[in-house]
């Protein structure tokens, strides 16, 4: 919890990463105590490093557990966040409401998976633009029409009824379409 402190194997801490790393540490049992005088390993310590030691079963385990345990310390102590939007996630939703058939959607996924590994577009877009480019790539492939008109709103595109700016699609669509033309073998 914020603003509490924190206790591994002994050691208690105001929630700093440089105590988190200094438990990890003890609890691999390294530390610096048994350096020799220029800061170096020792023979001993050497020897150890060679001939790691096999953890099996139920210590392999406790092991596996107490790892992610300092992991999650660590990644709490960096307030780094690991819930992120995923793009297919909006691509399936988006598929439903336009009603594109499930060629279309496996198209528009692979666009989708292909643009996420050959680009950075993961990290310049929200995941709702990706997914809607993806879609549009796909339609335009397969020669799909889903310009669903929104009730009322006549020539209405179906990335303006679902609040997605149509630039944008359009850029991300072009990306994603020279992605996968360059992934097309002659």
């Amino acid at each position: 919890k914020e603003g509490e402190g924190y206790k591994i194997d002994g050691a208690s801490g105001d929630g700093r990463l440089d105590d988190v790393i200094a438990s990890a540490a003890a609890a691999a049992g390294t530390s610096d105590g048994n350096r020799g005088a220029t800061g170096r390993p020792t023979d001993n310590e050497e020897v150890a490093a060679a001939t790691p030691e096999v953890v099996v079963g139920n210590a392999y385990y406790r092991a596996k557990d107490r790892v992610l345990e300092l992991e999650q310390e660590v990644l709490r102590s960096v307030s780094y966040g690991l819930n992120t939007p995923q793009p297919h996630k909006y691509l399936l939703n988006i598929c439903h409401v336009t009603n594109a058939s499930p060629a279309v959607a496996q198209l528009a996924s692979v666009a989708l998976l292909d643009a996420c590994f050959e680009t950075t577009l993961l990290l310049r877009r929200p995941a709702a633009e990706l997914a809607a480019g993806a879609l549009h790539v796909s339609a335009l492939i397969s020669g799909s029409n889903l310009d669903l008109l929104r009730p009322g709103g006549a020539g209405t595109h179906w990335w303006d009824a679902l609040g997605i700016d149509g630039a944008a699609v359009e850029a991300v669509g072009g990306e994603m379409l020279d992605v996968l033309e360059g992934a097309v073998m002659p």
